[in-house]
């Protein structure tokens, strides 16, 4: 009997240890996405202290919460905002972009079936001028994994337009058929519209728009192209 109290004291100790990391790398991890969502919303890291505290709050809670692959992949947009502030072709750019790998693939590894980071991988990838088979089994890992994820279909139409001459044609098949459902599902049309017209892709996007709204959307956005 004593045994049985003192393994289940020891269980009890066990995971009041382990609730309290995991609060407190929610805590820590919380914190940081606020300022993050700040940033996104003007569209710049305004403060370079706070980006620096948001990296170090994101590190704690990645090594008191090893395995959440959340904590990893925003240590991954991090490093890619860091990246702007750098001249491109410069040391800090390469190192940004190249920590900014290691963090996206660590949250793969964490959460494989997470099509979201394996979009953002994708995305640094090609934003690193690397287009080859790393970068398009992400782009193909991103389609299949979040098909209708809005945020993930957004950076598939873009990276998928922007290299669609270097594309596989089976891959050119899914991308094609991932901007389908981004127009159905309405949240990005009038930005795939402008990605169409920047990348020489309209001859294939104007077959999808069908709808009386889609071909309102559509009308709408070239003449705004226009009037510029």
């Amino acid at each position: 009997m004593r045994l049985v109290a003192a393994a289940a004291a020891s269980l009890a100790f066990t995971l009041g240890v382990t609730a309290l990391l995991q609060g407190v790398a929610g805590l820590a991890g919380d914190s940081a996405r606020v300022w993050m969502l700040a940033w996104q919303e003007r569209g710049n890291v305004s403060d370079r202290a706070q980006w620096e505290s948001a990296v170090e709050r994101l590190q704690l809670a990645r090594r008191l919460s090893p395995l959440n692959a959340d904590y990893s992949a925003d240590l991954g947009r991090l490093m890619e905002w860091h990246s702007w502030q750098q001249s491109p072709g410069s040391e800090g750019f390469a190192t940004s972009r190249a920590l900014a790998d290691e963090f996206y693939l660590e949250a793969i590894s964490r959460r494989p079936s997470w099509g979201f980071a394996w979009a953002h991988y994708a995305e640094n990838q090609l934003l690193q001028g690397r287009s080859g088979n790393e970068f398009q089994t992400a782009l193909r890992k991103a389609i299949e994994l979040s098909p209708w994820e809005p945020g993930v279909q957004r950076k598939v139409a873009w990276m998928g337009m922007a290299v669609w001459d270097l594309l596989p044609t089976e891959l050119r098949d899914s991308v094609r058929e991932n901007i389908e459902r981004a127009v159905q599902l309405d949240v990005h049309r009038h930005e795939i519209v402008r990605l169409a017209v920047q990348y020489d892709w309209l001859q294939h996007l104007r077959p999808m728009m069908r709808s009386e709204s889609q071909i309102a959307t559509l009308e709408f956005v070239l003449k705004q192209i226009a009037r510029r």
